[in-house]
Order: structure tokens, then sequence, then C-alpha cells
């Protein structure tokens, strides 16, 4: 019964100090394909001047999700820079921010995590 406290007490510090800053990457791989249409996502978000700014980052967010061979990672520290990747776009508000990497991909086109 103890090992099961300690387990809960844990997760519930574990889960209490990762409320501060939530930062969640994503890795494009650089691709001509995918370079076309991280610029129709900005070039399709940039005209959408009717919607609010949570709506133009939604249409924007929706757009790089659909690129191919895309990694998605929470990290627990500000990502200033990724070796080898550009940083594209970066929104978010409060704790809680999402960035873009444009990732040169290795040979067979994957990039690493």
């Amino acid at each position: 019964m103890n090992y099961l406290k300690s387990i809960l007490s844990l997760g519930m510090i574990f889960l209490l100090c990762s409320c501060t800053s939530i930062y969640d990457v994503t890795k494009i791989p650089r691709t001509p394909d995918n370079v076309k249409a991280v610029r129709e996502c900005q070039r399709t978000a940039a005209t959408a001047v009717g919607y609010s700014q949570e709506g133009f980052w939604k249409l924007k967010e929706g757009c790089y999700r659909t690129l191919d061979n895309t990694i998605f990672q929470r990290v627990p520290e500000y990502p200033n820079s990724i070796p080898g990747c550009q940083l594209i776009d970066d929104w978010g508000e409060g704790n809680w921010k999402n960035f873009y990497f444009l990732c040169e991909p290795d040979a067979e086109g994957k990039i690493k995590p």
C-alpha cells in the first residue's frame, strides 16, 4: 500500500511541476513538397484576415499538421534552436507555446526525433 501511495505522490508532484510551461515542437522534414506546403499554409493563413487571432493560428496549425513525416514532441525547456533545423513559426500564449521547425532529413527522408 505504501508503494502505491509513493507512486501517486510522485505522479502528483510531476503533474504540478510540469504545469509551469509547455513547449510543443513540431519538426517538419525539409523536402521540396513540404517547403512548398509550408509556404502555402502561411499564405493561406495570411489571407484569413476575418478570423480572430485564435482562428488564424488554428487554421495555420491545421495546415501544418497535414505535412508529411512530421514529428511532434513536448519538451520541458524553451527550444531556442535545434541542430539541423530552422524555426519557421511559433505561437502560443501564457505558459504554452508551439514551435515549428523545418529540419534536414537523412537519406531516407526521415528526421531525428
